[in-house]
């Protein structure tokens, strides 16, 4: 795991002591900034599809159904009456 973020740290151009003094740095950042940053991203959120348009189209339709069950209905009065016995 270390030669790994030696090599990456390396590939990066990066001086090799950003590997030790990545604990520091992080232990320096406030919650609020991390906050900020995901509501940022929330906020920001953007989703690009490529490909063939009609194939995206029905992907991304409306189902018929619901994924979800639904609830029963209740019983309507005319369905809740006896029925005469024949």
């Amino acid at each position: 795991m270390l030669a790994s973020a030696l090599v990456e740290t390396w590939n990066r151009g990066w001086p090799l002591a950003a590997v030790d003094d990545e604990t520091a740095a992080l232990g320096n950042v406030k919650s609020t900034e991390i906050d900020e940053t995901l509501h940022a991203c929330a906020r920001n959120l953007v989703l690009a599809v490529t490909g063939d348009r009609e194939v995206i189209r029905a992907a991304l339709a409306p189902t018929l159904e619901p994924a979800w069950p639904r609830r029963p209905q209740a019983p309507s009065a005319a369905s809740s009456a006896p029925s005469a016995a024949p």
